[in-house]
């Protein structure tokens, strides 16, 4: 056959000692072994973008999640939601809601919802119109919470793209969700992601870092009408019934990167 005619390797003319089929071409060792290492690194290359994408559909480390999520109490307004341990040049805070905070003087609270320890918080700021809170935690040298500071993301979600969502909804504690993106706009966005009251102020993931802070639960309720069966003589008018499809509205991460930007 012509395939075993090929007796000198094809880069040097040096004696052939491999032959590749479906190449058809002969190698001595040193350029077979050259071949092969250049084949390895452009298929590593290659399965690496995919690995990427699939990254983007892997869930978070919940682990981590349901450390970094804390319960936030209001005292004064008597009300509870979820807010998110980040970290600014080396100094702790909370990020949650605005609406979580009725005036200046409320008695806030963190509870880690893991080791059912409180925190006294106190207010650096907070945007009504953006519905953002900044809020200042003290933790010790010693306390392990500090290791569960939340990353601020660097990209944001786009439409029909996976989030997760960690919060405490109706007094439960650390619940993750997932949905997508449904709806952008400047300020807020539209996730499918199921939330509750009580998820207000717990973080958006994407890629395993904060992108959002959910802000509000959205409800579209709608009537519809069974028609009656003549078939079935009880079935004389007809019956309603309802549809409700729900929506959570969050701050958008370019608005969360500007509002920290003077912490």
């Amino acid at each position: 056959m012509v395939i075993f005619m090929l007796r000198k390797c094809i880069i040097c003319g040096r004696e052939a000692e491999f032959y590749i089929p479906y190449a058809r071409a002969a190698f001595c060792r040193e350029h077979f072994i050259s071949f092969y290492e250049k084949r390895i690194v452009k298929t590593l290359k290659k399965n690496m973008l995919k690995f990427k994408k699939l990254a983007v559909l892997l869930p978070p480390d919940y682990n981590f999640l349901e450390k970094a999520n804390l319960n936030i109490i209001n005292y004064t307004q008597g009300t509870s939601g979820s807010g998110t341990l980040i970290k600014i040049k080396d100094k702790f805070y909370v990020l949650t809601a605005a609406h979580m905070i009725g005036t200046d003087n409320d008695i806030l609270f963190a509870e880690d919802n893991i080791a059912k320890k409180g925190y006294i918080l106190s207010i650096v700021k907070y945007n009504r119109w953006n519905d953002l809170a900044i809020l200042k935690i003290k933790l010790k040298k010693d306390d392990p919470l500090k290791y569960y500071a939340l990353e601020i993301g660097t990209e944001s979600p786009q439409i029909g793209e996976i989030i997760y969502v960690i919060g405490n909804p109706d007094s439960y504690e650390d619940i993750l969700t997932s949905g997508v993106v449904v709806k952008r706009g400047r300020t807020f966005s539209l996730i499918s992601a199921p939330i509750y009251f009580g998820n207000s102020g717990g973080a958006v993931i994407y890629k395993g870092k904060l992108v959002g802070i959910v802000s509000a639960l959205s409800i579209r309720l709608s009537i519809r009408f069974l028609e009656p069966d003549t078939e079935l003589w009880w079935f004389e008018k007809s019956i309603p019934y309802f549809i409700d499809s729900t929506f959570g509205i969050i701050v958008n991460l370019e608005i969360i990167k500007e509002f920290l930007e003077d912490v």
